[in-house]
């Protein structure tokens, strides 16, 4: 079936003059890079590829003295992270390897034959990371709490074997109902370690990390007031290099974006900027030499909207929030974003979602829209097939 929706034209590429907001909702302008700052910013893609972690820390200072000099407003945008808050984590008794458990639960057979991983049940969740290597991760999470439990429990399997045999690898207690999980390896050269992000029912956006060769385990908050976040990362070859981005809503609705530190593997965040826009429904994805994407849907306007980022999640590097689909026309539900790894002059950023004519009831029907360049502007365009997924 073919969508008769005229292409839009969505501008999601590098901006300059481009409007933001600080922390305390006042506006900034971006302007337009001097050439030592187009210089630092080129640098900077060269260095996320093949730099150390102190090189590219230390070209991220050099950003921020460079807008200094120019603009203390935006430069201030560049800073830790901090909160006093601790991770919401129960370690008594926790143990790094957990007992294997009855086989005949985790062992799938094959890709055509369903078979239990667990028998227990789960509440959500339930996410995949596969390494470099083949290894497999898989989460899951149980509110306990919710069913008058002491603590919630956060379970992670792994298969070592391409997926012929899993075992449970890591259960944590968390001492409050999660509400959203999301999980990540940094492996390649280095250590190699699994993150679990998530966010819990008091608003707490907090990162678990396990090293996947001792399981030893270390946790940190990375921000408060968090209802909703996505994550991904980037993927040079060193892992004391990687580093994580995310977009989040905060109880406002308002939509952040922040990063890792390199060399601290997940941890140590910095940089956490309003895009400037409220909304509902985010996801995120990072492409590769700094392009970052972010779907989501506005709070007011029900409308799809995306935004990218040129430079790694560099606060003062966010392009205009554009409107892929009118609220006022089409409801739009769960839309998710996924990259390629191409520049941004040759990017292909796909954006799924469920639609269905605002107003009515019935059943969604699943839609793509995918970004396509090599012209001066991206056209944005529905892909001819769309999938009845509801009635």
């Amino acid at each position: 079936m073919k969508n008769q929706i005229t292409l839009l034209m969505c501008s999601l590429c590098i901006f300059t003059g481009v409007a933001q907001t600080d922390l305390t909702g006042n506006s900034i302008v971006i302007p337009d890079r001097t050439p030592e700052l187009e210089a630092l910013c080129q640098q900077a893609k060269a260095l996320d590829e093949n730099g150390t972690a102190a090189e590219i820390n230390a070209n991220r200072i050099a950003i921020k003295n460079a807008w200094q000099s120019m603009n203390p407003a935006i430069a201030a945008l560049y800073r830790p992270i901090t909160t006093n808050l601790l991770p919401e984590i129960d370690v008594t008794g926790q143990s790094n390897s957990p007992t294997q458990r009855d086989e005949e639960n985790y062992i799938p057979e094959d890709w055509s034959t369903d078979r239990l991983l667990m028998s227990e049940f789960v509440d959500g969740g339930v996410e995949m990371d596969v390494t470099d290597s083949g290894d497999i991760y898989i989460s899951a999470y149980q509110n306990d709490i919710d069913n008058e439990g002491t603590f919630d429990e956060l379970i992670i399997f792994r298969s070592t074997d391409g997926g012929n045999n899993f075992t449970e690898w890591q259960r944590i207690n968390v001492t409050a109902p999660m509400r959203k999980l999301q999980i990540t390896s940094m492996d390649g050269i280095g250590d190699n370690y699994l993150l679990a992000y998530l966010v819990t029912e008091t608003k707490n956006f907090q990162v678990f990390r396990w090293n996947m060769a001792t399981g030893d385990f270390q946790a940190e908050v990375i921000a408060s007031d968090v209802t909703d976040f996505s994550v991904d990362r980037n993927y040079p070859t060193s892992t004391s290099t990687q580093r994580v981005f995310t977009t989040y809503h905060k109880s406002s609705n308002s939509t952040y974006s922040a990063r890792s530190t390199s060399g601290s593997y997940g941890f140590d965040w910095v940089d956490e900027n309003s895009i400037g826009i409220i909304g509902e429904q985010i996801d995120f994805a990072y492409g590769i030499n700094g392009g970052c994407y972010v779907t989501f849907i506005g709070f007011n306007s029900r409308s799809l909207r995306a935004n990218v980022n040129s430079n790694y999640n560099d606060p003062a590097s966010w392009g205009s929030n554009e409107t892929i689909t009118d609220g006022a026309a089409t409801e739009v539900i769960n839309p998710a974003i996924r990259a390629a790894r191409l520049d941004l002059a040759s990017d292909k950023v796909v954006i799924w979602a469920s639609q269905r004519p605002d107003g009515s009831t019935d059943g969604y029907s699943g839609f793509g829209l995918k970004r396509e360049n090599g012209g001066p502007i991206p056209i944005l365009v529905i892909l001819d097939q769309v999938v009845q997924i509801g009635v």
